[in-house]
């Protein structure tokens, strides 16, 4: 069910008041920590939804825009099979650390399953 600012309004942090055909509601809330500070930038719809059994309120929030970022400069990556990573600068990362870990980890695993 779609809640608007019409039908829907909050009491703090703790509860929230719908509008149905018995007249308004008023439910408790529970939310985490993370979720009670972005809770003050909250818009003005919800979404009541039932998942096995239990009900869930999902409210829109909105958060403000980040500024444009205006880089110094960057850098670019290109992934290969010889080198694991060339960047723009021509710095070349050798992959041979990550391909001996990987031969070591299947001769492992080769082992373990001889001995089942």
């Amino acid at each position: 069910v779609v809640y608007d600012q019409r039908i829907l309004s909050f009491k703090g942090l703790e509860a929230a008041s719908l509008l149905t055909l018995d007249g308004r509601l008023t439910i408790p809330m529970q939310m985490g920590a993370y979720q009670r500070t972005a809770f003050s930038r909250g818009h003005g719809q919800a979404d009541l939804v039932l998942v096995n059994g239990q009900f869930y309120l999902l409210l829109v929030v909105e958060t403000p825009q980040a500024p444009p970022m205006d880089p110094d400069g960057f850098i670019g990556i290109d992934l290969g099979i010889v080198n694991i990573a060339t960047d723009s600068d021509g710095e070349r990362h050798s992959g041979a650390t990550v391909e001996a870990k990987r031969q070591r980890y299947q001769r492992l695993r080769q082992r373990l399953q001889a001995c089942g």
